[in-house]
């Protein structure tokens, strides 16, 4: 039997009003954060009882944007596949299409741009993930097997490649000996040092959760297609190597710290419904979609679309040690501008579901929601830190930016 122990903390904190507004997300933030702590074998849980840090919900205020229309190419973004902050502020961007990265100074005035298309040294084929070490060094990922080093001023130092079978869409690390840590198609993380030399290998974390899918199978072709609302596993790592890791059908956030044990972090939400409408048009997109594209005659062949959201969309760990959670909230239908009747395959109207981000401490106190705004891309991985954030942005009329946004708290000017 596995004893647990439990104590209950009500925090107070001076920059909370108690008479703080609702969130405009459906939730009482007023009063004081009080929190529970449980010892639980070899896991320590912080579980959020009621109210927040910050008292309400909290936005982000767009303070530098880069990218334009037209104008000077530096400025003109194609396809944005990374994003990084140096250690003096600098802003890393990769253009994916343009096979180069861009530096940017803080207040958004372009600095140099490094690389070109080709295979030879320091030139990129598909750029996608980049990180700067704490001495100033810049790491690119190049598509499929190869990963570059380039000095502060943009001078190429070093490049080595990869075996096969080490493509992946998912974001490269650095630990905090500044290695790279590489996600392989293998469940595993392969960690190098920056000359290239392969160190050892870690298992990427598994719960032993298969979500079910589609199948569509063919005369030469078989493909998987993910089914909408289903819950799924869900890793991240920390600035300083520690592992994220949960389900997004469960709102617990484990972190494996060094010493062995978890440090989970726990909130109650309210369970967000599907809307009828909304869990009928994703069924019948995906198989419009796969019908198109695959197979005519394809029939819908696994569970149905869930009745409720899983609580979590995905969790992205701060600069600073603050973790963001993006949770589900509830979708409104609206008119969709791009609807094209003649494709087929599109609606005059579409779900869109409102951004929030849900924002803890390193020592799992809730801080508050952070209203994120519509246009603000999650892919590349925004740098995440309890000051502001910086993101990809898609412009109204559809072409891309990077914006710097300072996070304002309730009652903050």
């Amino acid at each position: 039997m596995t004893s647990a122990t439990r104590s209950t903390l009500t925090l107070l904190w001076l920059s909370v009003p108690l008479g703080a507004c609702g969130s405009g997300t459906g939730e009482d933030l007023r009063g004081p954060l009080r929190v529970e702590r449980e010892e639980r074998g070899d896991t320590t849980i912080v579980r959020t009882l009621r109210g927040s840090v910050w008292g309400d919900t909290a936005t982000l205020v767009a303070e530098v944007v880069i990218g334009e229309l037209d104008g000077a190419p530096a400025y003109v973004f194609g396809q944005i596949a990374g994003l990084e902050l140096d250690p003096v502020g600098r802003l890393l961007v990769v253009d994916q299409s343009e096979r180069e990265l861009r530096i940017f100074d803080t207040g958004g005035t372009h600095l140099l741009t490094v690389g070109r298309r080709g295979s030879g040294p320091g030139e990129f084929q598909r750029p996608d993930y980049v990180r700067a070490t704490r001495d100033g060094r810049i790491v690119v990922r190049d598509q499929p097997f190869r990963f570059s080093v380039f000095s502060h001023d943009g001078t190429h130092l070093s490049s080595w490649l990869l075996g096969t079978g080490y493509s992946t869409s998912d974001p490269f690390f650095l630990d905090p000996q500044d290695r790279v840590l590489n996600p392989s198609s293998f469940d595993h993380l392969v960690r190098y040092e920056l000359d290239g030399r392969s160190l050892d290998t870690i298992p990427i974390p598994r719960g032993g959760y298969t979500p079910p899918q589609l199948e569509v199978v063919g005369d030469r072709m078989r493909a998987t297609y993910s089914i909408p609302f289903m819950p799924r596993e869900w890793w991240r790592l920390t600035s300083d190597g520690r592992t994220l890791f949960g389900m997004t059908g469960r709102y617990a956030l484990d972190r494996w710290e060094p010493s062995g044990r978890i440090f989970r972090i726990e909130r109650h939400v309210e369970p967000v419904a599907v809307q009828p409408a909304e869990g009928d048009q994703a069924h019948e997109q995906i198989t419009l979609n796969i019908r198109r594209n695959n197979a005519p005659g394809w029939r819908w062949n696994g569970p149905g679309i869930p009745a409720v959201k899983p609580p979590i969309r995905g969790v992205f760990p701060g600069r600073d040690g603050s973790i963001w959670v993006i949770r589900s909230v509830h979708a409104v239908e609206r008119p969709d501008p791009d609807y094209e009747p003649e494709r087929g395959n599109s609606f005059p109207t579409e779900w869109y579901e409102p951004q929030v981000a849900d924002v803890f401490d390193a020592g799992g106190n809730y801080l508050g929601p952070v209203k994120l705004p519509e246009n603000l891309r999650l892919y590349p991985m925004p740098v995440f830190t309890t000051e502001g954030v910086v993101a990809s942005a898609t412009h109204e009329i559809g072409y891309h930016q990077i914006v710097r946004y300072r996070l304002v708290k309730p009652g903050a000017h």
